[in-house]
């Protein structure tokens, strides 16, 4: 379950939305099975905003609403706001401004306990709904409110775009002018820019400037058709269903041409026993033709031995030398055919072993050489866990007589993560038996110093 959310994580922050999918999907299942409701509701949370980023919002509203189910079975109310949030911004971008105000007004109650951050994100949608109803003071109000109670927060293109169509309408156009450089400044995709051309002739007709109303039109328009090529490129969606095609197709292609090397394995091993069957009847027939000929001349040694006894000695002892010769030969051919079909099974499996294992091997490489899996490791871990790492960090340092360098805080997030000894072997580029070693010494370790690091010590069991 966890190691399927790390990959997941670690695919997401590379840029893999569609690998990073399936593994959340994975880490959803799993922990379902295993009623980890705070776990699911991570993985479902990452999974809506996988969709969102690309533009998927139905998806992302059906995650979202999953996930707020799982925070609440879990505890996690903030986690769940942050949820509720993103639903009333799906409502809002619907156009179904009196449910997503609801679910904001619930949320701004004094009896929840609002923090900064969800002041924050909920003003800014508020401001957003008044700038639909035309509210314009109400409007700029709360988007002044967004400002001041978010940490840091900033205004998208489109609020800021929206803030200063506002300013505007109030008679401030310099401060309008001021805030449409802002925005300008935050462009970085067509997207980006279509927004910002749509608030930019919103602005112009207000001014009843056409003529550089029309010239933001055309720029709207323009970046419009570069952004459906790129929603569609990006769409999470479309990637997944050309994603399973492709591999459909893939696994059709290697199940075809298995069974084609299995019907061809069992047509050449037929075909082998027959020669064989045919190989080992044709010997049988010359033996029991040189035995019969055996048989003949022994009748004729034995009239010759009447009439010539000593020359009917040498004789039978040639015969009796060639009799033993055919058996010897006979029983090697049949001590050899046995051997060859048994080898043959053994080499196989060795095949089939080294395969799958050369694969396992490769992908613990991959993530040897992935310059983020550490830390990505290591911040899951404080997510899921706590702050399980940074706890350990902080406990270490108090300690003088514990002296751990970077590859120890590594090698231990590896096995607080589930890792196996033999796959820690692999990713580290160790031993076996060195990794198993430094797995007892830090538990002696950790049993030493006692309480403090009795949680440590239980996730190295």
């Amino acid at each position: 379950m966890l190691a399927s959310y790390y990959m997941g994580t670690v695919q997401a922050n590379a840029g893999n939305d569609v690998e990073a999918s399936l593994y959340f999907m994975e880490a959803e299942r799993r922990a379902d099975r295993l009623k980890e409701y705070h776990t699911r509701g991570f993985a479902q949370q990452k999974l809506a905003e996988l969709y969102a980023r690309n533009y998927d919002t139905d998806e992302a509203q059906v995650y979202n609403l999953k996930a707020i189910e799982s925070y609440t079975l879990s505890g996690d109310s903030l986690s769940a706001d942050i949820c509720r949030i993103y639903v009333a911004q799906h409502y809002y971008k619907r156009k179904q401004l009196d449910q997503s105000e609801a679910i904001i007004d619930s949320l701004l109650q004094p009896k929840n306990k609002p923090g900064a951050l969800i002041k924050s994100y909920s003003f800014s949608l508020k401001g957003d709904i008044s700038f639909k109803r035309g509210e314009w003071e109400k409007a700029a109000d709360y988007y002044n409110k967004s400002m001041g109670e978010g940490i840091g927060y900033n205004l998208t293109i489109g609020k800021v775009g929206n803030y200063a169509y506002i300013q505007e309408k109030m008679g401030f156009p310099h401060r309008a002018d001021s805030l449409m450089e802002v925005a300008r400044g935050r462009i970085a995709t067509a997207i980006d820019s279509c927004i910002y051309y749509s608030c930019a002739k919103d602005l112009f007709i207000l001014r009843q400037d056409y003529h550089n109303a029309y010239e933001a039109l055309s720029a709207e328009s323009s970046y419009q058709n570069k952004s459906v090529s790129y929603l569609l490129a990006r769409s999470t969606t479309h990637a997944q269903k050309s994603f399973f095609k492709e591999h459909y197709h893939l696994e059709q292609q290697r199940n075809t041409s298995m069974a084609f090397g299995i019907i061809m394995a069992f047509l050449s091993l037929a075909i082998v026993s027959m020669l064989l069957i045919w190989a080992l009847r044709k010997r049988k027939r010359e033996i029991e033709l040189q035995r019969d000929m055996l048989f003949s001349l022994k009748k004729d040694l034995r009239l010759l031995q009447e009439e010539q006894k000593s020359a009917g000695v040498v004789v039978d002892s040639l015969l009796q030398d060639r009799i033993n010769k055919i058996q010897q030969l006979s029983g090697k051919y049949f001590y050899w055919t046995d051997e060859a079909m048994s080898l043959r099974q053994v080499q196989q499996v060795s095949a089939m072993t080294k395969e799958v294992i050369d694969e396992f091997r490769k992908e613990l490489r991959d993530l040897h050489d992935d310059p983020y899996f550490f830390s990505t490791v290591e911040t899951a871990l404080d997510v899921s866990q706590n702050h399980l790492m940074k706890r350990l960090r902080s406990t270490i340092r108090g300690r003088s007589n514990i002296q751990f360098n970077e590859d120890d805080f590594r090698m231990l997030s590896l096995f607080f993560a589930s890792f196996s000894s033999k796959s820690i072997s692999f990713i580290l580029d160790m031993k076996d038996d060195a990794v198993r070693k430094r797995k007892s010494r830090y538990k002696k370790l950790f049993m030493d110093q006692g309480e403090a690091f009795r949680e440590f010590l239980e996730h190295l069991s």
